[in-house]
């Protein structure tokens, strides 16, 4: 099956945050609007990063950082150099070995014309 039929059948409901944002701030739009994860953005609306619970989680942890309004998402986050973006003409397949592969668990889809 081809992304472009999840996403219909999914919606593209995508959360975004600012790489200004504090980790608290983006721990309650975790929480409000049941995701895992945000593409992170700057002033100019480009794709810097991407957040994950799993990187607060560990990062907070492993360094024994608060999750409080003392951290930047900017600080934790996956720099979009290291994001693998999918397609909408990519299968659900590759995908999934892909993300096998590369251990990760959340993968943005961005249409043909962004």
């Amino acid at each position: 099956m081809f992304v472009e039929k999840i996403v219909e059948k999914k919606g593209k409901h995508v959360i975004t945050v600012r790489d200004n944002s504090s980790v608290y701030e983006t721990v309650k739009k975790f929480d409000e609007t049941n995701n895992g994860a945000a593409l992170v953005i700057n002033a100019n609306q480009q794709l810097v990063g991407i957040i994950s619970e799993r990187d607060i989680l560990y990062k907070c942890y492993k360094s024994g950082r608060p999750i409080d309004g003392t951290n930047l998402v900017s600080e934790l986050m996956t720099p979009a150099d290291s994001i693998f973006v999918g397609k909408m003409e990519d299968t659900d397949l590759y995908l999934m070995h892909v993300m096998v592969e590369k251990q990760i668990r959340h993968i943005p889809i961005l249409d043909k014309e962004e």
